[in-house]
């Protein structure tokens, strides 16, 4: 008895967290990278905490889609605090074509641009966030194709 209690008191805790391992389903399957429709990815900012002064590392997720791009640049950004965003796009001779801007600070943006009125050719959509273009942002290049 005492040997089937240490079985089942070792083993069904380790099968129980690999059966819900195997279950966890990403929130949204294009930041997981299997969509092809999609360019996803990350990258980190940096901010100071006015409490303390310490400079805190935050992570920003970021999404365009439908790729190829064609009449509508989907995109989605998040994060894990309120953090103000806007965005920019640019053309090739660095041109401002489009822009975004939210009315309040989230931490969840998903927002449609319209770029059907821009020929074909290679964009730039940088991301800001403190509202100080030029100093914080972080670029992402995409290309829309003919309609």
């Amino acid at each position: 008895m005492k040997k089937i209690f240490t079985l089942v008191f070792f083993i069904f805790p380790a099968v129980v967290a690999l059966a819900q391992q195997n279950n966890i389903k990403s929130p949204n399957p294009n930041i997981a990278g299997m969509d092809p429709s999609v360019v996803a990815g990350h990258f980190e900012m940096e901010r100071t905490n006015k409490g303390n002064g310490q400079v805190e590392h935050i992570n920003v997720n970021y999404s365009l889609s439908p790729a190829p791009f064609d009449k509508v640049l989907d995109l989605d950004l998040s994060t894990a605090e309120n953090i103000l965003f806007s965005a920019v796009i640019t053309d090739a001779k660095n041109k401002e074509v489009a822009r975004w801007a939210p009315a309040n600070e989230n931490y969840f943006y998903k927002t449609s641009i319209n770029i059907s009125p821009l020929p074909p050719g290679d964009y730039l959509l940088t991301i800001y966030w403190q509202m100080v273009p030029g100093i914080h942002h972080y670029s992402i290049p995409f290309t829309k194709n003919k309609q």
